[in-house]
């Protein structure tokens, strides 16, 4: 049976000036580093994917007939998709720079607010992470449960086998 956790209540100072940043733009700040590397990594795969489809694209052809214009096009369109990957790509890890000035800008300035974000955002994750162990866990008896039924409807069956080889 599954529990559950209380969510603890966190309360974020109230923002004073208009210098200073809401909860949620410094949860966008401090989680944005984490997102830009996952961004990154998704661009690299579908360059890789890119790559492979064009290749397998242009083994296809050439098993089917002789070299054509039309490989050159493939070859050039697969070209442009590439180029444009890679250039978000560029531009995504250049924005890492930037990402950390503002969390260090974060720290200088706001930090009893920042560490109540950071927190809070914790606590969310906690919680999130003991849903994911309760359901893991309820999956966990379903698979015995099934495997257990499954095992005694095989049971009769095989003792059945077993006397006909006998």
């Amino acid at each position: 049976m599954p529990t559950q956790t209380a969510t603890a209540l966190i309360v974020v100072p109230p923002v004073g000036t208009q210098d200073q940043m809401t909860p949620v733009q410094m949860k966008n700040i401090i989680t944005g580093p984490k997102i830009l590397d996952d961004m990154i990594e998704n661009l690299q795969r579908e360059e890789d994917k890119a790559e492979d489809e064009f290749y397998k694209s242009l083994a296809n052809d050439l098993a089917n007939a002789a070299l054509s214009v039309g490989a050159i096009d493939k070859y050039q369109t697969f070209q442009a998709k590439k180029e444009t990957l890679v250039a978000k790509e560029e531009a995504a890890k250049e924005l890492q720079p930037f990402l950390q000035r503002l969390i260090d800008d974060l720290k200088v300035k706001q930090l009893d607010a920042l560490k109540s974000v950071i927190r809070y955002e914790l606590a969310r994750l906690q919680g999130e992470a003991e849903v994911e162990k309760d359901k893991a866990e309820l999956l966990k008896e379903q698979i015995e449960s099934l495997k257990a039924l499954l095992d005694e409807l095989e049971k009769p069956a095989r003792t059945a086998a077993k006397r006909k080889k006998e």
